[in-house]
């Protein structure tokens, strides 16, 4: 499991690898701009940059999920979001608060809620758990969302 990420505007890609370490590269010099570690030499298995474009959520097997301030070039906030390695990582927003869908190979799925705006520098650090939706046998590799 290798993870990238693009963003919105498809000027940046995240990507991480195995031991780890995320890289941030612009596509349109081909140069990476920025490294970050945080998951302790566990593997990187899932990314997504948040909605306001200058956050980045990595996902690890060591069962968090960490977000970063692409601007402040650190981590902001580090949720302990499973049991197991979180696999994959979604956002939906609205105008009041914001979504962040997980999955797991604990054989769950989680909805966290923000009441965070977005664009505000603090919106990353009050995420709460709403939901587990728990009833798969197995791992539950990806995850997805419809806007209603």
């Amino acid at each position: 499991m290798y993870p990238i990420a693009f963003h919105q505007d498809g000027s940046l890609l995240a990507s991480g690898d195995l031991h780890g370490i995320g890289q941030l590269w612009d596509l349109r010099t081909g140069k990476n701009i920025l490294n970050f570690t945080g998951h302790k030499g566990k593997q990187l298995t899932s990314m997504q940059f948040l909605p306001t474009g200058f956050h980045l959520a990595t996902g690890g097997d060591d069962n968090t999920v960490k977000i970063w301030d692409l601007r402040k070039k650190q981590n902001v906030s580090t949720i302990l979001a499973h049991s197991k390695l979180v696999s994959d990582i979604k956002f939906e927003q609205s105008s009041l608060s914001k979504l962040m869908f997980t999955s797991s190979y604990d054989n769950k799925c989680k909805i966290w809620g923000s009441k965070g705006i977005i664009g505000n520098q603090n919106l990353c650090d009050d995420w709460v758990l709403l939901r587990t939706l728990s009833g798969h046998e197995n791992k539950v590799t990806s995850i997805s969302a419809t806007k209603d």
